[in-house]
């Protein structure tokens, strides 16, 4: 029969030294505060529900959307004529709203609105006559499906 080894127990952490469970407690204390802090650091840009883009002219607008600082313009939607498209999850771009209209290469012009005027607005814009005008004057083609 060949010899068995029996290795003693060892003892437990807290026996062996104290102040390995005091550095784990204050490793996990420190976890638990810093998280809330990295959660709203890795949040991300405040967003609105919905804007919704009607546009009554003929033409195939394209619409962008900056903040008060234009700093960057943010694209919503192509929005075909005669119809109203919904733009869901949208950055919010601050207290002040400017849209930008163009028409393939054609400039359509910019309409800016405070948040306010848009949430009376139920969060909607209206593609304005002056844009289907100024399409117009820069020889933008009617759409055409």
């Amino acid at each position: 029969m060949s010899p068995v080894l029996v290795r003693p127990d060892r003892p437990s952490i807290m026996r062996r030294d104290p102040r390995h469970l005091l550095a784990a407690v204050l490793v996990a204390l420190g976890i638990a505060v810093m998280l809330p802090i990295l959660a709203t650091l890795l949040r991300g840009p405040d967003r609105v529900s919905s804007v919704g883009i009607e546009n009554r002219g003929p033409y195939l607008v394209d619409v962008e959307v900056t903040g008060g600082g234009h700093d960057g313009w943010l694209g919503l939607a192509a929005v075909r004529p005669g119809e109203r498209f919904d733009v869901r999850d949208v950055v919010d771009v601050g207290d002040r709203w400017t849209f930008h209209f163009t028409s393939g290469p054609h400039e359509g012009g910019e309409v800016t609105l405070s948040r306010d005027e848009l949430a009376r607005a139920g969060w909607r814009v209206d593609i304005p006559a002056a844009v289907e005008s100024r399409l117009s004057a820069e020889g933008a083609p009617p759409y055409s499906g």
